[in-house]
């Protein structure tokens, strides 16, 4: 193995995983059977910020959990992070960042906008923030890879000939309808969003050598605590779950990642989201999809 290979390895063992994901969460409004106000809950895999004034359940001792958390507290101030997917990996030396970078990593201190998201965000003490395709801001980052990930596929509900493109089925699905509104930095749109009940489902052709797949999502939170499973193929990969509600800047950008160890190889897929009974109803403008190499 050459140096220049060596050099690019090393540098892959630290990116983040698809699945990878930093959430910040507070009250949201809802309470549960004892009176305490729900911070958070997720379905997934993970590890949590643990503090006196938060109530964990499904969290093991040292913050992990494998199926699900949920955050309670009696503090309407209560505050808590979240870094879904696999333990971050030991990182090497940190650079600091000011501006933007490109590229995949992670966030180590500073404030900065990860991935284009309209909203700034300090990772926690006890874990970075990861990034996969810039970081702007100001702080200490680690640049896992110069290899951004590329966009495959752009669905806006409004465009009908990507929808049919990509044989997009849904049932269930409310009449759309133009929301004026703003992302969390107060950045203004107009776009069109519509919400469903069951499930919506599209295909998507992925190259060969791609190492995983990122879904992005484009969605009024007016209603929080959104959540959906998602499958490949009609076999169920994970629960996306959106726990934010905010009903003055409406606009968010999710992400659900996928590793390439549950995708096939190459080829067509069928992506699936399906929100559950009782859950709230699913909101979607576009879903961006995102693909790695190898």
């Amino acid at each position: 193995m050459s140096h220049l290979s060596r050099g690019i390895e090393q540098r892959l063992r630290f990116a983040p995983h698809p699945a990878h994901r930093l959430i910040h969460s507070q009250p949201t409004g809802f309470k549960d059977s004892a009176g305490k106000q729900v911070i958070l809950d997720l379905d997934g895999q993970g590890t949590v910020e643990i503090s006196k004034n938060i109530e964990w359940v499904g969290v093991e001792q040292d913050g992990a959990f494998q199926q699900f958390a949920t955050a309670t507290s009696s503090d309407l101030s209560a505050q808590t992070s979240v870094l879904l997917g696999p333990p971050s990996p030991d990182l090497p030396e940190s650079v600091a960042l000011n501006g933007t970078a490109y590229g995949s990593g992670w966030l180590v201190s500073g404030v900065a906008q990860l991935d284009a998201s309209h909203e700034y965000t300090r990772p926690s003490s006890r874990f970075p923030a990861p990034f996969f395709r810039s970081v702007e801001g100001q702080g200490q980052i680690v640049l896992a890879t110069t290899c951004p990930w590329t966009e495959l596929m752009n669905l806006r509900i409004d465009d009908s000939e990507q929808l049919q493109r990509a044989n997009w089925r849904v049932q269930n699905m409310s009449e759309a309808t133009t929301l004026d509104s703003a992302f969390p930095d107060n950045t203004s749109l107009s776009a069109t969003v519509a919400s469903h009940l069951n499930e919506c489902a599209f295909d998507v052709c992925l190259p060969r050598g791609h190492s995983g797949i990122i879904i992005e999502r484009l969605a009024d939170h007016f209603h929080g605590r959104q959540r959906a499973r998602v499958l490949i193929d009609g076999h169920p990969v994970g629960w996306w779950s959106e726990p934010t509600q905010d009903r003055e800047r409406r606009w968010r950008w999710g992400r659900f990642g996928i590793g390439s160890e549950v995708l096939p190889v190459e080829g067509t897929i069928r992506i699936a989201i399906d929100p559950p009974a009782g859950a709230p109803l699913w909101s979607i403008s576009m879903y961006r999809l995102f693909v790695a190499g190898t």
